[in-house]
């Protein structure tokens, strides 16, 4: 049986692999490319002035509204005054440097100075700005660049917290800490859950508080189950409906049922499938639908074996099924309301990684049904996604080596092209301390720690076949 010290290291490792992958997120995604990245951050602005609970009367401050002028936008969020990231490496690399030097140089004062910009989106309860606060008034005086990372790397360190409470839930579930350890190293390599955390937002806390909500109704199975299911189905709905962004406001006139009615319900869960599995931040960055259709197949056949399997530990599957089913309806009324404000249903799915610990202890409970060996399965086909991703689709197109073609088509990058040009194009409009060479040593610590997660995965699995490494509860 596995020791006490032994299990400590294992969860430190992958919380050190975690941590390590979220800050080379953290500083590989370019200034405000996260999803309302911006109106967060004027949040956080909003309540270390004084305005604790700031709403859409509020403006944006005059050195965001600038900021935006100078560095390359998503192009679903592009103005006026503002260039996307195809626009921004096709300019001369004279005029890439000046307009770094001129975000670079945006004054302090401008911090105080409000923008015709309104602060939209806002959390109905804005917890993740009351926590951020302290830090920003903080690191005021920093120039914005450097206030704005140091935000995002509080946001990874927060997220983390989220690790030892999956590893938890999976080994009440499982039973074993093999597969725990399994079940942990594939939360810890979850694509689109890195990319939620590693910008300014309340996703970070989100996941921390579903996890913990889910590990505690998991773990209360004696206690009134039917009242703790409850109880946890509506804290489940709660939670992100008070802490994510709100939803703008209905335009169209219809009701709430009429657009229940008439939203194409297909494509909202398609779009939220692709948006929850690896969806490159907010310029919507998609792979090819072949590395889709893989992922469904992992997750239909650990469904299949959880169908097979969910009477020998039934509570504890019925809490997890229970919580994120919840989830997701709280979701869908987000695609809801974004429906009637502007006819396209398409619901924010990658929310949904929020789900990320309970998702991948129920795959690795259903693929230990079919095959113990299996249980390897989920953890490496996540870091393996992760990986391809970043190198053949999201870092090639932030430094501008892959670019829209005219019919919308995003090509794959070749990685025979990857070349050290990678790292000096990252460390466009990021902190001076993070230049190319760092950015050459978090790349490598980011690939030995997706890559040690996979490894992790497969050699639980194979302590696991072997029965050598049942839970000491």
């Amino acid at each position: 049986m596995i020791d006490a010290p032994l299990r400590r290291r294992l969860v430190l490792l992958l919380w050190l692999c975690f941590v390590v992958r979220g800050l080379y997120y953290a500083g590989a995604t370019p200034l405000w490319e996260g999803f309302d990245e911006s109106a967060n951050f004027a949040s956080i602005h909003a309540v270390a002035d004084g305005d604790l609970v700031p709403g859409p009367s509020r403006k944006f401050s005059r050195e965001v509204e600038d900021s935006l002028k100078f560095v390359p936008m998503p192009r679903s969020f592009v103005s006026g005054h503002t260039i996307t990231h195809d626009e921004f490496w096709k300019l001369d690399p004279s005029d890439r440097d000046r307009l770094t030097s001129e975000l670079r140089a945006i004054p302090e004062s401008q911090q105080s100075r409000p923008s015709a910009l309104s602060l939209q989106p806002v959390a109905k309860l804005p917890l993740y700005a009351w926590m951020m606060a302290p830090v920003y008034s903080a690191c005021r005086s920093l120039q914005l660049l450097n206030r704005v990372y140091v935000l995002r790397a509080l946001n990874v360190a927060l997220a983390s917290l989220a690790l030892p409470l999956a590893f938890l839930l999976a080994r009440r579930l499982l039973q074993s800490d093999a597969a725990a350890i399994c079940a942990t190293a594939a939360f810890a390599a979850v694509p689109q859950m890195m990319f939620n955390i590693s910008h300014v937002g309340p996703d970070a806390l989100v996941l921390v508080l579903i996890t913990a909500l889910t590990m505690t109704a998991v773990r209360l199975r004696k206690r009134r189950p039917v009242l703790v299911l409850i109880v946890a189905g509506l804290a489940a709905v709660v939670i992100p409906v008070l802490l994510l962004p709100s939803p703008p406001a209905a335009v169209s006139g219809q009701s709430l049922f009429q657009a229940i009615l008439q939203m194409d319900w297909l494509r909202a869960a398609d779009f939220s499938w692709h948006a929850q599995i690896w969806f490159g931040n907010a310029s919507f960055l998609g792979l090819r639908s072949w590395v889709y259709d893989i992922m469904l197949l992992m997750f239909l056949v650990g469904l299949f074996g959880v169908a097979r399997s969910w009477k020998q530990n039934g509570y504890p599957v019925l809490a997890l099924l229970v919580v994120q089913a919840m989830f997701v309806a709280a979701i869908a009324w987000f695609g809801v309301a974004m429906f009637r404000a502007t006819g396209n249903s398409l619901p924010p799915g990658w929310y949904l990684a929020a789900l990320a610990a309970a998702e991948c202890a129920l795959l690795v409970y259903g693929f230990r049904a079919l095959s113990p060996a299996a249980m390897a399965i989920p953890g490496f086909l996540f870091a393996t996604l992760d990986v391809y991703g970043s190198h053949v689709v999201l870092i090639p197109y932030y430094t501008g080596l892959i670019s829209y073609s005219p019919t919308g088509r995003l090509a794959a990058f070749p990685l025979a092209r990857w070349s050290y040009v990678v790292f000096d194009r990252l460390a466009f409009n990021k902190p001076e301390w993070l230049g190319s060479f760092a950015f050459s040593g978090l790349w490598a610590l980011y690939v030995i720690a997706t890559c040690a997660l996979a490894g992790i995965s497969v050699w639980a699995a194979g302590a696991g076949r072997l029965n050598v490494w049942p839970s000491t509860d």
